[in-house]
């Protein structure tokens, strides 16, 4: 569920914002974000607005199979 966040400062971008949120993965959602968020394409997003910022897709956990040489 996409959440929804405040501007407080000066000079925040939606990259920077996702980076924060997310770390280094939340610039994956960059373009999802700007979909979400129409009409906010400016370079700065402006003090007091809000912006929707997506979820991190789930991530599926694969089991390896372990092989040992020495039993």
């Amino acid at each position: 569920m996409p959440k929804s966040v405040r501007i407080v400062g000066e000079k925040i971008t939606m990259d920077l914002l996702l980076w924060r949120e997310h770390g280094p993965q939340g610039l994956d959602l960059l373009v999802e974000a700007l979909e979400m968020n129409p009409g906010k394409l400016d370079a700065y997003l402006p003090s007091g607005q809000t912006v929707l910022i997506p979820d991190l897709p789930t991530q599926t956990v694969r089991e390896k199979k372990i092989i040992t040489l020495f039993d």
